[in-house]
């Protein structure tokens, strides 16, 4: 009787740690070849951070203000995922979106891209999509920085209302 509780908990054992394999693998490699990753403006999530640094941007009720430029928003990317593609909602005031740009090397070294599209939506908010090559940025701990660049006075505003990136094979 003891032999047969014991390989029962045996293939109990096996079977949930080859289970939990599956669920892994299935999170880090997903069926559809994309991982969508939404930012919550003003806090970092595991997989990608806030828009920083504080002095350049403050958050009022649910929207981003950018202040100042450039700001900036890390982006933890897996090895396997070859191309980012990161749409933006604002509005701009005073304040004009030029382009964003991903960190190639160390210091100020950036890829900077302006939209590929831009397309109008209700109440004066716009979306913005950006395409970066992830094999080309740099990626120290699977870390990537990307950079929001615009143009206005320092008292000049821009809004974001949402920020995601999607990351593709």
């Amino acid at each position: 009787m003891k032999k047969i509780l014991l390989k029962f908990i045996s293939y109990v054992l096996i079977l949930g740690a080859i289970l939990a394999g599956l669920i892994l693998f299935n999170l880090n490699f997903p069926a559809d070849n994309a991982l969508v990753i939404a930012a919550s403006l003003g806090e970092d999530r595991p997989a990608i951070s806030q828009i920083g640094p504080p002095p350049r941007q403050k958050l009022e009720n649910d929207d981003q203000l950018i202040l100042d430029s450039p700001v900036y928003f890390d982006v933890r990317t897996l090895p396997w995922f070859k191309q980012a593609r990161i749409e933006l909602i604002y509005q701009e005031g005073e304040r004009k979106l030029i382009e964003l740009g991903g960190q190639v090397g160390p210091g100020w070294q950036y890829y900077l891209v302006k939209p590929v599209s831009v397309i109008s939506l209700a109440d004066g908010w716009q979306k913005a999509t950006f395409y970066f090559d992830l094999q080309i940025l740099l990626k120290p701990k699977n870390l990537t920085r990307f950079l929001i660049s615009t143009s206005g006075q320092p008292q000049d505003q821009l809004k974001i209302k949402a920020l995601a990136v999607t990351l593709l094979r």
